[in-house]
């Protein structure tokens, strides 16, 4: 008996199934007709079962033929599984739930569709236990490799966050290897005014120890100047008290008088001598007092600024950027009142080191560049050729690729006049990425080149690496591949020989 088109959905499973798509621009959907009925005889199992599969089928929009032609299956055998007559196997429930959400737009939820795999299972028990066995083994053959699918999707998902840490963590071990290097450099590099400002701080503490053995000499000078002119004023007193006597009994002629003349005029010359002895020790005293002071206030300033430059260094290793820079701005200070050039012009450098690495590269180019005129000034080329390296590098940071140039430039070319090697290397690959982001290739080329082999001199291994992987860059700008395939590979392989510490030297160009 044929079926009419009105709906006969479960109420019992009305929100667990879709309603089809309407549309007003749409043409009439078309509905699979079934003409004949469920056979009440049938185990209620598998009843069940197709009374489900036709509430799934009405809601597909298409017959029952084209249906059929659309999945390869003939009608009559659809017939069947509709009809309760045959169960049909588990790929086409799963395939008819399918095209039910294509058609209807909505996918069936998961309970609908736990509900009708539950129903085919039970009509296959009832119908073949045997089958039903073998489908219940296919299911959980497939449930297995489902979540073997999703353990191994979770170890891959472990595995690439493990990467990931892994290269932070190797990252950070470079920056800090790299930071340590570049300490030692610095502390290699100012050395020499190191020993310089102890130097001087020994000449300040010998003069001051002198003056303080001058002071002591001049104050027993004085000490004696006045005893001889205590002595001179009891004498004054005596010959006073014998003039008195003599004019009382008058006695003022013959050897008496010349007696006293004669010991009137040595006590007003000894007296005279006195005067003079005790103003020039109390002068002197006074001198000496005044230089001492002075002396004691350099030594206090010094210190104080010492102490700065030092605190500002351990803010710059620590980080905290904003404090190293008031910390080294006040250790310029205090030795620009000692002065102090030399210590004036560290405290700069590191002004402008902190400013760079908070990306305020503007001021630090400007504190970079006075610096720079500090050390040449003070005919120090090598400070010189430091700072004009870390200037290129501020430039490059803001794209005056120009003026990185001649800065670079000119601090490898003092490095080599002074003889060091690793500064000339340096400086030069520096050059070189300056003349890459230029465009200038060939130029960039030749002094990856010179750098690369200048750290093979040097045996500094890491950066023999990088100026290779820069140069294996800029020769595939000029379509030079075979070449830039060597250059990458000799520096992988030396990147490799470093172990984990190798991995930051695969960044991107700086």
């Amino acid at each position: 008996m044929g079926c009419d088109d009105t709906d006969d959905t479960d109420p019992s499973a009305g929100p667990l199934l879709p309603v089809p798509r309407t549309s007003p621009d749409r043409p009439t959907r078309r509905r699979i007709i079934f003409t004949s009925e469920i056979d009440p005889d049938l185990p209620e199992p598998v009843r069940e079962l197709a009374e489900s599969l036709r509430m799934l089928a009405r809601r597909l929009d298409n017959t029952l033929i084209g249906y059929a032609a659309s999945i390869n299956w003939n009608k009559a055998t659809l017939s069947r599984w509709f009809s309760g007559r045959m169960v049909p196997g588990a790929a086409f429930v799963d395939r008819l739930m399918v095209d039910v959400d294509r058609d209807t737009g909505t996918p069936l939820t998961v309970e609908a569709r736990e509900r009708i795999r539950g129903l085919h299972r039970a009509a296959q028990r009832a119908v073949s236990p045997s089958v039903a066995e073998v489908q219940s083994l296919r299911d959980n053959v497939v449930s297995t490799r489902r979540r073997q699918d999703q353990a191994e999707q979770t170890v891959r998902l472990l595995e690439e966050e493990l990467h990931r840490v892994t290269e932070c963590a190797d990252q950070a071990t470079v920056a800090a290897r790299t930071a340590e290097l570049e300490r030692q450099a610095q502390a290699a590099r100012h050395s020499v005014v190191l020993d310089s400002v102890e130097e001087e701080n020994q000449q300040l503490r010998a003069e001051l120890e002198k003056l303080q053995r001058r002071v002591g000499q001049l104050k027993e000078a004085l000490a004696r100047a006045k005893r001889r002119v205590n002595e001179a004023g009891q004498q004054r007193s005596r010959a006073e008290h014998r003039l008195e006597q003599a004019e009382e009994q008058g006695q003022e002629q013959g050897e008496g008088q010349g007696e006293y003349e004669q010991e009137q005029a040595e006590y007003e010359q000894r007296l005279k001598e006195s005067d003079a002895a005790r103003e020039y020790a109390e002068q002197a005293a006074r001198v000496s007092q005044e230089e001492l002071r002075r002396l004691r206030a350099a030594l206090e300033e010094r210190s104080s600024a010492e102490a700065l430059a030092s605190w500002g260094r351990a803010l710059l290793d620590a980080e905290r950027y904003t404090e190293a820079i008031d910390a080294f701005q006040r250790a310029a200070a205090e030795y620009r009142k000692l002065p102090d050039r030399y210590g004036e012009v560290t405290a700069l450098r590191g002004v402008a080191d902190a400013l760079a690495r908070t990306g305020r590269f503007q001021e630090a180019i400007a504190s970079y560049r006075s610096a720079a005129d500090m050390y040449r000034a003070l005919d120090d080329p090598y400070g010189e050729a430091s700072v004009l390296n870390a200037e290129g590098n501020a430039l490059r940071s803001v794209s005056e690729f120009e003026e990185a140039v001649r800065a670079h430039r000119r601090a490898a070319t003092t490095y080599g006049r002074l003889d060091d090697r690793y500064g000339e290397a340096l400086s030069t690959n520096d050059l070189g990425n300056a003349l890459y982001r230029l465009a200038r290739f060939e130029e960039a080329i030749a002094a990856h080149l010179r750098a690369a082999e200048g750290f093979h001199r040097l045996n500094k291994v890491h950066k023999e690496a990088t100026a290779l992987k820069d140069l294996g860059e800029a020769l595939t700008q000029l379509g030079r591949h075979v070449e830039a395939d060597d250059a990458r590979r000799k520096a992988s392989g030396l990147f490799g020989g470093l172990g984990p510490a190798g991995a930051q030297g695969l960044s991107d160009r700086p």
